[in-house]
């Protein structure tokens, strides 16, 4: 469950685990829809690279988080990331064999 923001206008973004020297943007930028802002990378254990998001509608240390729609390279409808899930940018893909002790399965 959970609710969905969807006033529109800014948002203040992070984003984790980048691959280096991808990052396309700077502090205060603005991005549209279809911008590319980084390339994900992988950190320590992680076995595939993965990117962690967070969005802000404020840029106040304690501003709550917000939900964020993505919309995949392809079209189709917008979606809601859920926790645990993959995704790339065709949207929801299975987990990978590593994620799921190579079994090729569903955990």
């Amino acid at each position: 469950g959970g609710s969905e923001d969807t006033r529109g206008g800014d948002l203040f973004v992070e984003y984790v685990h980048i691959k280096a020297g991808s990052v396309r943007v700077k502090v205060g930028d603005r991005v549209e829809l279809g911008d590319v802002v980084c390339e994900s990378g992988g950190v320590g254990f992680s076995p595939e690279p993965h990117l962690h998001f967070t969005a802000f509608r404020s840029k106040e240390p304690t501003a709550p988080t917000t939900r964020v729609r993505f919309s995949a390279a392809s079209g189709g409808e917008p979606y809601v990331p859920i926790a645990g899930n993959y995704y790339d940018q065709s949207g929801a893909v299975p987990a990978p064999p590593s994620a799921i002790g190579g079994t090729g399965g569903q955990g």
